[in-house]
């Protein structure tokens, strides 16, 4: 309390003198002056590792702040790009005690200073530059910071950083910032720095016993960083080493507005691994980025932007996924839409005013991008979410809880799930209410690598409503949803899961019985239809499964229309490949294939079709109840085909809806006779991912799932 007290002199005696300062020269720039608080000492601008620290500027009244922090090489109070290091860079409005950015400002009325909490600061020690930008008026105030090194400190992660190609000792190996995060801790800032040898040691006082560490080797342009290290601060801790590696592979590109043009500031692309491995993010510079992989690096990820620096300004475009198994050296251009309109949302629990933040995001399906923003408590549950009016129609709202610091409470469940349709100006009601709970287990196949269980979402879908949660490391899952019937599935690149789905009837909490088992798809079998019509349908597949129903693995594969080819994965089992049927075509007989776990990862057959005479074209048979089939392929690609079988004259309609329970399209809406029938979906530009479809005749309907 001490510290904030002192922090509201420190804030006092700012605006007193930047009043001076301005009675003197009225045209002053609205950022010139940096000021520190050291223990609550605002005279100085030096500090010990594990001092007490605050920091601040003036502003523009609600302005954002561009802070740069720089290790200043030469000592001399100048950024000199040349020789100093950009040690980090993000940003900060007055007024935002919820950044999810920077750092909160302590006043949430915006007043033309911005003023850090209190942290326990323990950089490395060494001279510093604080470069802070108001993107107002780009007006820049500079101020060095002198950092000691903490005497007799009580803990020590200590360690070696090689680099390939520079041995030791080299002066590239100097000045190479090592970070230790805290988990779950998010007022303490540790690190170090390399020497010529590469030997570094961060310094930890007694604040940090017994805190679990993230230590994170910074990135090197040209080098593959290594992965983090997690570590408990306890005395000494002695080699915590990391080698940089040459890469083999990388992904580059820029990041641009919707206008084309570059966006320089200063951005976070990350980059996550969907099936294990280590995840990594780099800073864009000037616009540009490249992320470099190893050899051990080649798989499925997905890549984006993190929010620093770019929201609200901009909206974030969707995850993109690559595979850098089969295509090397991947440019892609990440486009950000600018945001020129708001949207509103007001958040209650139980219709009351809400006890807890939350973390909302708006999406656009037609712009393939989404943006956030964190709602207050109480009466401030009102929030802003900054949009474009690029789509006017089309705008969901959402609450997330993959940030740790804006947990949904155990149990809440939004009413109605996701709000869809929504318009620029609109206020979006979202009301929490107490759901029933599904929980169970993901499970990998034994002789599996080991993957990243919170990469997978297991989902609870119906026409309306969508639920879902990520396992946790141990893949257990728990689920809140509104009491109902549910299509539930786990979809993942890679993987086959058994069962492949479920119908499920939320009644009370459901604890087992619904869990999944996934398994590497990691034996591709490849064949073709031999004595078939070419060119085929576009609709033409083979299917795979190792059972009947839904209780076993289950795939598909589109076949080549113009080549018959088809190219299937299948994980380990007793499988059976169903070859399509055709008119005038006697369909050869399933194939049976056992498959072993990996090395067994190839394998080749080709279905032969025979063309006797006499041959009916049609199956005129009439089905003995309404049913939909699965469509056909799938997963398919803009187009697949959905057959269905009607008992009696009625009337149907055939609908499809994404994953929110949005109806999207009618395929068929009248009178049939009795018989068999097909249509076909086009998807056009849709994006990529699961949809469902139904046939409804009266009181009858029944729903199926298909991957875009």
């Amino acid at each position: 309390m001490k510290t904030v007290t002192n922090l509201k002199w420190i804030r006092l005696l700012a605006w007193t003198a930047v009043g001076i300062l301005i009675i003197s020269s009225p045209a002053m720039a609205l950022t010139n002056y940096i000021f520190y608080s050291v223990n609550g000492d605002t005279t100085g601008n030096d500090c010990v590792q594990g001092d007490i620290v605050s920091w601040g500027a003036n502003c523009g009244i609600g302005a954002t702040i561009g802070w740069e922090l720089w290790l200043d090489v030469n000592s001399n109070t100048v950024i000199d790009s040349l020789t100093d290091v950009l040690i980090v860079s993000f940003d900060c409005t007055d007024g935002d005690t919820a950044n999810n950015q920077g750092l909160p400002d302590i006043n949430p009325v915006p007043d033309g200073w911005f003023i850090t909490p209190p942290l326990t600061l323990g950089i490395a020690a060494g001279h510093y530059v604080f470069r802070a930008t108001d993107r107002s008026d780009n007006s820049i105030a500079i101020r060095g910071l002198i950092v000691s090194s903490m005497p007799s400190p009580p803990n020590q992660f200590r360690g070696r950083v090689m680099v390939q190609g520079h041995p030791a000792p080299d002066s590239y190996l100097q000045n190479i910032w090592i970070e230790a995060k805290p988990q779950g801790e998010s007022s303490q800032i540790w690190s170090g720095l390399t020497d010529v040898n590469g030997l570094y040691e961060i310094n930890i006082s007694d604040v940090g016993t017994g805190f679990q560490y993230e230590i994170n080797p910074r990135d090197l342009p040209g080098y593959v960083t290594p992965a983090s290290q997690l570590r408990t601060a306890s005395g000494i801790i002695d080699s915590i080493n990391f080698a940089y590696i040459a890469p083999t592979d990388s992904l580059y590109g820029e990041i641009r507005d919707n206008n084309g043009d570059l966006i320089t500031r200063s951005v976070y692309v990350y980059c996550s691994p969907r099936t294990g491995g280590q995840s990594r993010e780099v800073q864009t510079n000037n616009g540009s980025y490249r992320l470099y992989f190893g050899p051990s690096d080649y798989g499925q990820w997905g890549a984006g932007l993190s929010n620093e620096n770019l929201v609200p300004d901009y909206l974030l475009p969707n995850t993109w996924d690559f595979d850098n198994s089969t295509i090397h050296s991947l440019h892609h251009d990440f486009i950000c839409f600018s945001s020129d309109t708001v949207l509103y949302a007001r958040v209650t629990e139980n219709h009351n005013q809400p006890l807890h933040e939350y973390l909302l995001q708006a999406q656009s399906n037609a712009l393939n991008c989404w943006t956030m923003a964190v709602s207050g408590i109480g009466a401030s549950n009102l929030v802003t979410l900054s949009i474009s009016s690029l789509d006017l129609f089309n705008w969901g709202v959402n609450i997330s809880n993959w940030d740790d610091r804006y947990p949904i409470p155990p149990g809440y469940v939004l009413e109605g799930g996701q709000s869809w349709n929504h318009h620029p100006g609109d206020t979006v009601s979202m009301n929490f209410i107490f759901g029933k709970m599904v929980r169970d287990t993901v499970k990998l196949d034994p002789g599996d690598p080991p993957i990243n269980m919170n990469m997978l979402w297991v989902n609870l879908n119906r026409p309306g409503a969508s639920y879902g949660a990520q396992p946790d490391n141990n893949g257990v899952f728990t689920i809140y949803a509104d009491t109902g019937f549910y299509s539930m599935g786990l979809y993942r690149n890679g993987y086959l899961t058994d069962p492949s789905g479920r119908d499920v009837h939320v009644v009370d909490d459901t604890v087992g019985g619904l869990g999944f088992v996934i398994n590497q798809a990691h034996c591709l079998v490849t064949g073709a239809l031999i004595d078939v019509p070419l060119p085929l349908d576009f609709s033409v597949s083979v299917n795979a499964h190792t059972g009947s129903g839904c209780n076993n693995y289950c795939t598909w594969a589109m076949v080549d229309s113009i080549t018959g080819t088809f190219a299937i994965w299948l994980c380990d089992g007793n499988w059976t490949i169903d070859p399509p049927s055709f008119p005038n075509r006697i369909t050869p007989v399933p194939m049976t294939l056992n498959i072993l776990e990996s090395p067994d990862t190839s394998r080749s057959f080709n279905f032969v079709y025979l063309n006797p005479e006499g041959v009916n074209e049609k199956d005129n048979s009439i089905p003995e109840k309404f049913v939909i089939f699965q469509n056909n392929p799938n997963p398919f690609n803009a187009q697949t085909t959905i057959d269905y079988g009607v008992p009696m004259t009625s009337n149907v309609r055939i609908e499809v809806y994404d994953l929110l329970g949005r109806k999207l399209e009618t395929l068929r809406d009248g009178e049939q006779q009795a018989g068999y029938y097909k249509v076909i979906w086009n998807a056009g530009n849709r994006p990529s991912g699961i949809y469902f479809y139904s046939l409804k005749v009266g009181d009858f309907s029944q729903t199926r799932k298909m991957l875009l």
